[in-house]
């Protein structure tokens, strides 16, 4: 028996093979060697494509988390710096500060300085 197109209109025979109905696939062991050779060579190539992003991502997230541990480490030297800072100022300090001094009053107003602004207020009320 030769082998019918099931998707010919053309052909007179029916629109599927004998072989197709029963569930066996046209073209026998070569289309299963092909696709499973199909197989092979998509998963050969993306194996150690998925490898190395994955080795990529574990890199950057390892670094992030470096990063993340060394800011943590310089905190707490910065605080117990800190702290011994506090203790020796405390033991060792000078006497407190005294209290600022209170400021003195302002200079009263230029009185030219009033009688400009007074005339500069007159122009601008009438230019407008």
């Amino acid at each position: 028996m030769d082998w019918v197109d099931p998707y010919d209109e053309m052909s007179g025979e029916s629109s599927l093979a004998p072989a197709m109905v029963a569930g066996i696939s046209q073209g026998g062991p070569m289309r299963a060697l092909w696709t499973l050779v199909k197989i092979v060579v998509g998963l050969a190539v993306a194996i150690p494509l998925g490898i190395v992003a994955l080795a990529i991502s574990l890199g950057i997230l390892g670094g992030l988390i470096g990063l993340a541990v060394l800011t943590l480490k310089l905190a707490c030297v910065g605080l117990v710096g800190y702290g011994l800072f506090r203790l020796a100022r405390g033991l060792f300090g000078s006497t407190p500060t005294p209290p600022p001094k209170t400021l003195r009053e302002l200079r009263p107003v230029d009185p030219y300085y009033d009688a400009a602004m007074r005339e500069l207020d007159a122009e601008m009320r009438v230019s407008r």
